[in-house]
Parts: C-alpha cells; sequence; structure tokens
C-alpha cells in the first residue's frame, strides 16, 4: 500500500510545482503577446463561425472564414513556444496545440461541405473528428496557462486554469449531439415518437446551442488572465514570484 500512496503523493507534488526561471521583460512581453492574440483568435474564430463566409482556394475546396481566428492562435501559440522551455511540459502543451491547430485547419473545409449534405457519412465523421479535437485543443490552452501559473507563482491561477481545462472538455464536446441529430434528420432515419423534422429543432436541442460558445469563452478568460499576469511580472523581472 505504501507504494500507490508515495507515487500519489509525488504526482501532486510534481502537479503543484513551481518553477524557478529567470524571466527578462522581453521573455515576459513576448509570453503576453502570445496570451493576448489566443485570446483574441477565440472571438474572432466564433463571430465568423456564425456568418460561415468561404473562402475559394482550388476548384471545389473553400475554407471557412473562420480559419482566420485559428491562424491568429497559431501565432499565438508560435510566441509561447518562442519563450523556450519554461517548465517540464511547455513544450510539450504549445508543440500539441499547433498540432491540434494544423488538424483544425485540415478539417475546416468539411464544415461547408456537412452544412449543405449533413446526411453524408464521411462529412459526419470528419465533423466530429473536428469538434474533438477543438475540445482537446481547449484542454491543452488551458493547461498551457496553468503551466504558465507555475512559473509565475500563482497558485489560484493554476486552480482555474485547470478547472477551466477540465470543465471546457465534455462542454465543448456537446456539438456532437447536434451534429448526430442533423445527420439523423438528413437521412430522414425514424425516431420513436416524433418525426425528424420537429426532432432537431425540438427545445432541448436548442437549449444544448446556447451552451456551444460557453467552453470557448472560459478558455479566453483563462488566456486574458495569463496575459494580464505575465504584464504584471515585468515590474518584477529578476525572479518569478520574486
Amino acid at each position: 500500500m505504501r507504494a500507490p500512496m508515495k507515487s500519489c503523493e509525488s504526482w501532486i507534488e510534481s502537479s503543484s510545482r513551481m518553477e524557478n526561471v529567470p524571466l527578462s521583460p522581453s521573455l515576459m512581453l513576448t509570453t503576453a503577446r502570445g496570451f493576448l492574440l489566443l485570446f483574441w483568435s477565440i472571438p474572432v474564430a466564433l463571430v465568423l463561425t456564425q456568418g460561415l463566409v468561404e473562402i475559394p482556394l482550388i476548384r471545389d475546396i473553400h475554407m471557412p472564414s473562420y480559419v482566420v481566428g485559428l491562424c491568429i492562435a497559431y501565432a499565438g501559440v508560435f510566441l509561447l513556444r518562442k519563450a523556450g522551455p519554461l517548465t517540464p511540459r511547455w513544450m510539450k502543451r504549445t508543440r500539441d496545440s499547433m498540432a491540434l491547430l494544423l488538424i483544425q485547419v485540415y478539417l475546416a473545409p468539411f464544415y461547408p461541405w456537412w452544412t449543405r449534405s449533413p446526411q453524408n457519412g464521411y462529412y459526419t465523421a470528419n465533423m466530429l473528428a473536428m469538434v474533438m479535437a477543438a475540445a482537446w485543443l481547449l484542454y491543452t490552452l488551458n493547461m498551457t496557462a496553468a503551466e504558465w501559473s507555475r512559473v509565475v507563482h500563482h497558485a489560484d491561477f493554476r486552480i482555474e486554469s485547470e478547472l477551466a481545462a477540465w470543465v471546457s472538455l465534455p462542454t465543448s464536446l456537446l456539438p456532437c449531439i447536434g451534429i448526430f441529430a442533423s445527420a439523423l434528420a438528413a437521412m430522414e432515419l425514424p425516431i420513436p415518437d416524433e418525426p425528424p423534422s420537429s426532432w432537431i429543432y425540438s427545445e432541448w436541442i436548442r437549449r444544448l446551442e446556447l451552451l456551444y460558445p460557453f467552453p470557448y469563452l472560459l478558455t479566453a478568460l483563462v488566456q486574458w488572465r495569463a496575459r494580464s499576469l505575465a504584464l504584471q511580472r515585468c515590474a518584477q523581472p529578476v525572479k518569478a514570484g520574486g
């Protein structure tokens, strides 16, 4: 019994440990700019998603305009990665975020295709993959902010950002319900005691749609808070938490 308890204690200690990293003003400004770009990328992507304006590329491939928000987010993560290995997990978090953003860009054309043909199983599968990648991306961005809290020795913000990560993960998967509902309605599959047309627009589906922006706005607030902490530390450039 002592071995599992010891490993549990070491895990708790490592998860709550703060890092002693020398922070120069230029490094903190770079980090602040990165978190600021991440903050603005989220409302930009949400607003452009609602309009569903398409950017023509080649032949039948059109990119939805919300990829502009993804590009802003990629620039923000790039700046965070440029700060260097601030914690043991910092480079992994930023690398994962950049990979997930590229996956989002790759899957982006399926969004307008799926809206035109929701009954297409291939489009539906890619839409579900896009939602799951977005959920993991939000989790990773919040956990990156948690890593920053270790650098600046802010225990309260670490708890807030990790809580936001675990809350955003399941709530950002809610669109999967709407995707399934739209696909079933488009295929006109029989649904017990209720026709597909009324099921897709039922009240509980509409209520779920109101929650769709919540994990994104929560993540945006975490990024803004991380940016504010970086700017505050500019007045203490010698040591984090000094």
